[in-house]
C-alpha cells in the first residue's frame, strides 16, 4: 500500500470523538495505529510524521516504556495479519545505548528476544517487535535489532485528540 492509500484510508476513517482516530487503537494517552505496508524503518518514521500531521498532531514510531505497553501492542500484532513491527528504539548513536527515536529518552525497558540485542555484522540498530506468529523461533513474541533498511510494517504512536468530530 503507497502513501496515496494511507492518505485515502486515514481520510474514509479518520474520526475522532475525544479518544484516537478510528482505525487507531488507545492505551493510556496514546492512540497506536499499525501500518499495513512494510517500509524502512528511516521511511516509516516519516510516514508516521505524515499521518500525525493529518490530525494536527506529532507522530512518531511507538515508545514501548513499560510491560503493559508491551502487551498491548504484542495483543494489537497478533490480531493483526503481520507479524513484524517496526517500533522507535534505536542504538544509531552509540552502540548498545537503544534510544526512542524523535527524543533521547533512554529505552529502559525491552523484551528482547533469545540472544538479542545482537548487532549482527555490526549493522543492526533499530528494532522490530515479532508476534507469537513469527516463524523462526526464538525470535517470536519479543524485540529484535534489525538493520535500518529491512522492510518491515510499523506502528505509530500519537498523544490523543482532544475535542469531538475531528475529521482527518
Amino acid at each position: 500500500m503507497g502513501l496515496n492509500n494511507i492518505f485515502l484510508f486515514v481520510a474514509i476513517f479518520a474520526v475522532a470523538y475525544g479518544v484516537c482516530p478510528s482505525g487507531w487503537s488507545s492505551y493510556k494517552t496514546n492512540c497506536f495505529f499499525l501500518s499495513r505496508e512494510n517500509e524502512t524503518m528511516p521511511d516509516a518514521q516519516v510516514m508516521c510524521g505524515i499521518i500525525a500531521r493529518s490530525y494536527g498532531k506529532t507522530g512518531r514510531l511507538a515508545a514501548v516504556p513499560d510491560v503493559g505497553t508491551d502487551t498491548f501492542l504484542f495483543n494489537l500484532i497478533d490480531a493483526s495479519q503481520y507479524d513484524s513491527y517496526w517500533i522507535g528504539a534505536n542504538d544509531l548513536v552509540e552502540e548498545g545505548k537503544f534510544v526512542w527515536s524523535g527524543t533521547t529518552m533512554k529505552a529502559t525497558y525491552a523484551k528482547w528476544g533469545q540472544d538479542q540485542p545482537d548487532n549482527r555484522g555490526g549493522t543492526e540498530h533499530c528494532t522490530a517487535m515479532r508476534g507469537k506468529d513469527f516463524p523462526f523461533i526464538g525470535f517470536n513474541a519479543s524485540w529484535t535489532d534489525n538493520l535500518c533498511t529491512d522492510l518491515n510494517n510499523y506502528i505509530c504512536e500519537i498523544t490523543e485528540i482532544a475535542g469531538a468530530g475531528i475529521v482527518g
